[in-house]
């Protein structure tokens, strides 16, 4: 039987998401981590059980760079969209993904848009070049397109009335990319009856 080495930085990781959930209060007694921030730390906790994977270092370092995990904030936003170290291609499409794989809820919108998320992804959509990286961020507008939709909100009527698609759809030329991806006609007119 081989003996666990990253078990003491498990068991770290582990204190710090116990310590990251807020104390239960009258209206909430069952508080949560955010979504984006749950998905965050299970990629943490599986990268952590495989030393070679790239983000066993990136994610260390930042876990233990903080005595407590800050669940109002995008962890690692712009350290890995701007990356400019050997596997800066990993990096940028991993919190792509996760940006899209985890914006599940409101509370998501807002830790992204505290951040001006989706500025930076506007940005990065126009100035790349990379297809298979605008359609991610294409798919990470979209999910946040999703969040309100769910509520039987669709097409014009969630532009107008969710403030997250409002701001993405405000973001120069990607409402226009949005509506070829996906999205449709409606998005594409509200977004002229707009203006």
């Amino acid at each position: 039987m081989t003996a666990f080495h990253e078990r003491d930085q498990l068991l770290y990781t582990l204190r710090l998401i116990r310590h990251s959930i807020p104390p239960p209060t009258e209206s909430n007694s069952f508080p949560r981590l955010p979504p984006l921030i749950s998905l965050f730390l299970s990629y943490v906790i599986r990268a952590q059980a495989t030393p070679s994977h790239f983000l066993y270092s990136l994610t260390s370092r930042f876990l233990l760079q903080r005595p407590i995990l800050d669940t109002s904030d995008v962890p690692m936003l712009y350290s890995m969209l701007y990356a400019s170290e050997e596997g800066w291609k990993n990096e940028r499409t991993w919190i792509i993904r996760l940006l899209r794989d985890g914006m599940k809820s409101e509370t998501d919108w807002r830790l992204c848009k505290r951040r001006h998320t989706w500025s930076l992804l506007a940005t990065l959509y126009q100035s790349s070049l990379d297809i298979p990286f605008r359609r991610l961020i294409l798919q990470v507008s979209f999910s946040c397109l999703c969040i309100r939709s769910k509520l039987t909100l669709t097409g014009a009527s969630c532009i107008r009335q969710n403030p997250p698609c409002r701001e993405i759809s405000s973001q120069s030329r990607l409402y226009s990319h949005l509506a070829q991806f996906r999205v449709g006609r409606d998005f594409v007119e509200a977004q002229q009856g707009s203006r």
